[in-house]
């Protein structure tokens, strides 16, 4: 199965911001230099993408985190269906 199989929402959206590549690049930039937008971004991800003309596919959970060098992310996959 493909990723977009698997996480459809996700992939949608990657594939909308790498369509909207210059879009994409100006919000970061934007959030880099601006705070009220960037408080904009994290507190309502959805809308913010969607003004910028980024495709959010309807009942996508989109969360925005702050880069802090001091604090590691770890995304788990998906749980499987083993029996044990």
């Amino acid at each position: 199965m493909s990723e977009r199989e698997h996480f459809p929402g996700s992939a949608e959206l990657a594939e909308a911001a790498e369509q909207h590549k210059a879009a994409w690049d100006g919000m970061m930039t934007k959030a880099a230099t601006d705070m009220n937008y960037r408080s904009q971004l994290l507190a309502d991800p959805v809308s913010t993408l969607r003004q910028e003309g980024i495709r959010v596919p309807e009942g996508l959970r989109v969360t925005v985190l702050e880069f802090d060098p001091k604090h590691a992310y770890f995304f788990l996959p998906p749980p499987t269906h083993a029996h044990g």
